[in-house]
């Protein structure tokens, strides 16, 4: 990306109305929310035996 098209870009988003522009903020979000779930997938579930099991073992 060049400086002139940062610069068009910075243009356009100045241009954009309150409404436009929260419509693209949530689809930003709504996306970066998606690709970090994707990269970092929450743990498991464990059921209560295997939770127990675990610390058990431990000892």
């Amino acid at each position: 990306m060049t400086f002139e098209d940062l610069v068009r870009l910075i243009n356009m988003i100045d241009a954009l109305t309150d409404r436009e522009f929260e419509t693209l903020y949530n689809i930003i979000h709504i996306r970066a929310m998606r690709r970090a779930q994707a990269r970092y997938p929450k743990p498991q579930d464990q059921k209560e035996g295997d939770a127990d099991e675990m610390q058990n073992s431990d000892l």
